[in-house]
């Protein structure tokens, strides 16, 4: 995150960048409080012995069985809710595996493409254009090795935190 906020004359931060900087870590930390996957039914294409798929939601590692690369996680929420950012990790002590990775959502009885992205690592976060839908999908299309997932969450940020527009014009007002 590059904020290029200088120091003024004094060597510190104006004030006015100052709550700025505040507000946006207020609207950030909102954003991100509440993981709608959370509570879901998870379903894997395969899940290596002593994980389970439901570990991707917490601080306990998932994995696929050994050699299978290219895994598959459905995540049914029980109800459509409005998402339009996830985000994901890699174990990344056990090393970036991960080459090819896609995410749709079931929408009109069909998969959606969302976000197709060429690494996870450490941490990826994907913002898309809002969809409903009920059930969410990781494909993982290619790996070096068997990826080793550590987290994962669906948001529904607010979206003025990449509307740069929608934020001037309500500081203006």
């Amino acid at each position: 995150l590059l904020l290029n906020i200088p120091p003024d004359k004094r060597g510190l931060l104006h004030e006015s960048d100052v709550k700025a900087l505040l507000g946006f870590k207020k609207l950030y930390d909102e954003s991100f409080k509440d993981n709608l996957a959370l509570g879901s039914k998870i379903t894997a294409s395969s899940v290596r012995e002593g994980c389970l798929a439901e570990d991707i939601l917490g601080d306990v590692l998932y994995a696929p069985e050994d050699k299978d690369r290219t895994p598959e996680i459905i995540f049914d929420l029980g109800e459509e809710k409005e998402i339009n950012t996830f985000v994901i990790s890699e174990r990344i002590e056990l090393g970036h595996k991960i080459t090819d990775i896609e995410f749709y959502a079931y929408v009109s009885d069909e998969w959606k493409l969302v976000s197709k992205n060429k690494c996870v690592g450490y941490k990826l976060a994907e913002y898309f254009d809002t969809v409903k839908a009920s059930k969410f999908k990781i494909k993982v299309k290619d790996a070096f090795d068997t990826p080793i997932l550590y987290s994962f969450g669906l948001y529904k940020i607010d979206e003025r935190i990449f509307n740069e527009e929608k934020i001037t014009k309500k500081r203006l007002d």
